[in-house]
């Protein structure tokens, strides 16, 4: 928390407090500001942000411009589409725009692949194969039925470390650590990694691209995850 190099191109990102965009000098008040490694532009995570892209204001805690197609994810709060000016009472609704349909994510949602329902507000039921997902603070991975971490600090309860997250995440298949904002040390092993972007896995030191698609290290298949998921 502080400052962060990003490794890929060694530009400045400034995490807490008032900033100036490295990329164009736009002043954002962050709280989580993360420039995508990827290809330079901007997502904002939390806080009220300018969008440096058409300087129009979100009122965020959680709102996420889409790097790779340049439209806009709303997460939690409401918030301006900047596309058609609709507004969205959010507090976890989330326009995919790839396909333009609406997921309600804090308290109920229509799945809009096959118009199931879930409960989401603490858990929610998969589709696949029923079992429970926490989501606010921590998810269940519904295959091995191991818990991810995601924000805040939690109690791990498989062996009731205490990790310091703000995007912190507990590996489900073999309980090592993935961290995905920030410099952070594993509590396991000790090894500290500097991320912003990308993760290393500490167990088998193969790299996952965090923002935009990911490598599914079981089996290599790849899932879009800033609006469109492939399911494997």
């Amino acid at each position: 928390m502080g400052l962060v190099v990003n490794l890929l191109d060694n530009k400045i990102i400034y995490l807490m407090g008032m900033v100036g965009n490295p990329l164009r000098v736009n002043m954002l008040h962050l709280m989580g500001l993360v420039v995508n490694p990827l290809d330079n532009k901007t997502i904002y995570l939390i806080s009220k942000v300018v969008n440096p892209m058409d300087n129009n204001t979100f009122h965020l805690m959680g709102l996420v411009v889409n790097p790779l197609v340049s439209k806009t994810i709303y997460l939690i709060s409401k918030v301006v589409n900047p596309m058609d000016n609709n507004k969205f009472h959010l507090m976890g609704l989330v326009v995919n725009p790839l396909i333009i349909k609406t997921l309600l994510l804090m308290d109920m949602v229509v799945n809009p692949l096959d118009n199931n329902t879930l409960h989401l507000m603490g858990k929610v039921v998969n589709l696949l194969n029923i079992k429970t997902i926490h989501l606010m603070g921590m998810v269940v991975n519904p295959l091995v039925s191991k818990t991810i971490y995601l924000i805040s600090k939690v109690v791990n309860p498989m062996d009731n470390n205490t990790f310091h997250l703000m995007g912190l995440v507990v590996n489900p298949l073999v309980s090592k650590t993935i961290y995905l904002i920030s410099k952070v040390v594993n509590p396991m092993d000790n090894n500290k990694f500097q991320l912003m972007g990308l993760v290393v896995n500490p167990l088998i030191i193969k790299t996952i691209l965090l923002m935009g698609m990911v490598v599914n290290l079981l089996d290599n298949k790849t899932f879009h995850l800033m609006g469109k998921v492939v399911n494997p």
